[in-house]
């Protein structure tokens, strides 16, 4: 994380139960960070998720956490 380049995104909006906006989190990391956590990428994302998710969840929002995933570029 200390090396990440972050950005949030609205990546949509769905007129669902009075409007639902959809939200991306970008961790852009040099290669050789991305290759140094190969094997535990789903271990990393999970703790990602699981910081991100206590962050934003209640008041205002309702439902606003789906998933975490990693992704080469």
């Amino acid at each position: 994380m200390s090396q990440a380049d972050i950005e949030i995104a609205e990546v949509g909006y769905d007129n669902w139960n009075g409007g639902t906006e959809l939200w991306t989190v970008f961790l852009r990391v040099p290669v050789s960070v991305f290759v140094s956590i190969e094997t535990r990428r789903d271990e990393v994302a999970g703790i990602i998720s699981k910081h991100l998710e206590r962050k934003v969840s209640g008041a205002p929002f309702t439902r606003v956490w789906d998933s975490s995933k990693e992704a080469s570029r």
